[in-house]
């Protein structure tokens, strides 16, 4: 990986001479500093914002643009644009959170905010509703999935959005961009909710089951689901159009000679034929 050294303290003056330094032209290179800075300000950021780094990462046949700001209360701004020009992540730094508390789900004018920040981006893919988190340390996190044909993208990666805030004040500290999905297959789910659970029991009465007590003589296994299946697209490995799939999660259960042993796991069921998509984690 190649890595270019970033220039501190840019003077406006002095850019065209450090970009060029830098292997990137004055243009895309005040491009992508005006890109971040107009998000930053559209995001609700005040006052001037000032350039402090900017430099590229390169890596193969990709390169990334990295930009680093700070606005008037000193708080740093760190960016990273593709090489169409696009933000992919854009994270503040030194950021005081609200601290240790009982972390809630944003509620209704947090949320607006929150699609506005979204629409900032002047994004152009379709998103659905977004599923939100907490980290028991003052942050929140919401994702809003991409969309295709109505469903999103399940298991690794989660093409989407995410916005990380403050749980207290809302005030936004992070943005990550997992765009530009894979194209997906144009057949339609033949299964069920259902279906999708009655594959998935058929699979681990044929298989899992038999295997785990004739080859590996563990006692008995089981499995006890979490939460209602999801359906959405996945591409397998070696295809190249993604494919309608039920993601199932559950907690697998195994009952060796000393103790009984569990965790989490789940399955991905094609849509189409109920047989069993194999991952290369758990799903």
């Amino acid at each position: 990986m190649k890595y270019t050294v970033f220039v501190r303290g840019i003077r406006m003056g002095w850019l065209p001479l450090a970009l060029l330094c830098l292997g990137t032209s004055a243009a895309q290179g005040q491009d992508a500093v005006d890109q971040v800075k107009g998000l930053l300000t559209r995001l609700g950021v005040k006052g001037s914002i000032r350039l402090q780094r900017l430099g590229t990462i390169s890596g193969g046949k990709r390169s990334v643009t990295t930009v680093e700001v700070t606005d008037q209360t000193q708080h740093r701004d760190e960016a990273y644009l593709s090489e169409d020009g696009t933000i992919t992540r854009l994270a503040r730094t030194d950021i005081k959170l609200g601290g240790w508390d009982t972390v809630s789900l944003p509620d209704r004018e947090t949320l607006k905010r929150v699609q506005s920040w979204l629409a900032a981006t002047h994004t152009k893919e379709k998103v659905g509703p977004p599923s939100s988190a907490g980290d028991g340390q003052g942050m929140v996190s919401l994702h809003f999935p991409i969309l295709r044909n109505g469903y999103p993208f399940v298991s690794h990666p989660a093409y989407g959005f995410d916005f990380l805030l403050d749980s207290k004040s809302g005030t936004f500290l992070s943005y990550n961009a997992h765009g530009n999905p894979p194209a997906v297959s144009s057949a339609s789910a033949k299964l069920d909710s259902a279906g999708a659970l009655t594959a998935l029991k058929t699979i681990w009465d044929t298989k899992i089951t038999p295997q785990a007590i004739n080859e590996r003589h563990w006692r008995r296994v089981w499995y006890k689901l979490k939460g209602e299946p999801e359906l959405g697209y996945y591409l397998p490995q070696g295809r190249t159009q993604a494919i309608l799939v039920w993601k199932i999660r559950y907690m697998s259960y195994r009952d060796v000679t000393s103790a009984v042993q569990g965790g989490d796991s789940g399955m991905l069921i094609d849509a189409v034929t109920g047989d069993q998509i194999p991952t290369p984690t758990v799903p």
